[in-house]
């Protein structure tokens, strides 16, 4: 996530990242992190590759 992702200076992107970092320290639930990473994905056009389609 940190290495090639499109369009890193997103705001879903930006959201995706934190929530992962609070999720790593107990600070967030480990499903809202994924909410996020599944939207900053979205938004992102990733496929399930991790490539653009």
């Amino acid at each position: 996530m940190l290495h090639g992702w499109p369009n890193a200076e997103n705001l879903r992107f930006s959201a995706a990242h934190l929530a992962i970092l609070a999720a790593l320290d107990g600070r967030q639930s480990a499903e809202e992190a994924r909410t996020r990473f599944v939207a900053a994905v979205l938004d992102a056009e990733l496929d399930r590759r991790g490539s653009r389609p």
